[in-house]
């Protein structure tokens, strides 16, 4: 991709620009972190110079923190929303597990994670960012394919939805401290296991 002329008055600008832009810098948080990633390397990256991006992120704080807000949206548009009409009640979970940090994600959601703790004393604003555009996000929304899975009688009603999505997202966090990156197994088996620790307690007594 070349770099986009410049707009006159009133012209929009080149959303795969725009798209090219963001997947770079969100690329490059996950692989090298946010004190490596430099305007430079994101203009680079997406195959720009370094005004276009300026034109559109004042900084490299705002561009991570828009970043982190397309990977979630992308990711959400690619995968459609969980079929909770003709999946049973075990399988939306396992799903709805899979899609917090798995690997069909590319693995670099939960890179980014471990990279913005290994900074977090040096740069806590990264950490809050992290939290409202990246993790928030995931876990509302496998909070709210609980609840929905409760309202139609699926679930226990008495669980905990907020604890078991830190369980499940603790869970990924666990599993990259104890193997690396380059190490997890298939995610679909570690969600499953996941929720199989967990089903006699998410779970309706006669379904236990």
């Amino acid at each position: 991709m070349t770099d986009e002329t410049r707009p006159g008055p009133g012209r929009p600008r080149d959303p795969q620009v725009q798209d090219a832009i963001l997947r770079a810098a969100h690329d490059l948080l996950a692989d090298e972190g946010y004190a490596r990633m430099t305007i430079g390397k994101v203009a680079a990256g997406a195959g720009v110079g370094k005004p276009t991006v300026y034109r559109r992120w004042p900084d490299k704080h705002a561009l991570a923190t828009e970043a982190l807000r397309y990977a979630f949206e992308r990711r959400q548009t690619e995968v459609g929303a969980l079929d909770l009409a003709h999946a049973s009640a075990r399988e939306v979970v396992t799903h709805a597990v899979q899609r917090l940090f798995g690997r069909s994600d590319d693995g670099s959601g939960v890179r980014i994670v471990a990279k913005v703790m290994a900074e977090a004393d040096q740069n806590p604003a990264l950490l809050d960012t992290l939290r409202t555009e990246a993790l928030q996000p995931r876990r509302e929304l496998f909070i709210r394919t609980l609840r929905e899975l409760q309202s139609r009688g699926a679930l226990n009603a008495d669980i905990d939805l907020e604890t078991v999505a830190d369980l499940c997202l603790g869970g990924y966090l666990a599993a990259y401290l104890m193997t690396g990156p380059d190490n997890l197994d298939d995610d679909r088996a570690r969600a499953s296991r996941l929720v199989n620790g967990l089903w006699p307690y998410l779970s309706r007594a006669a379904d236990t």
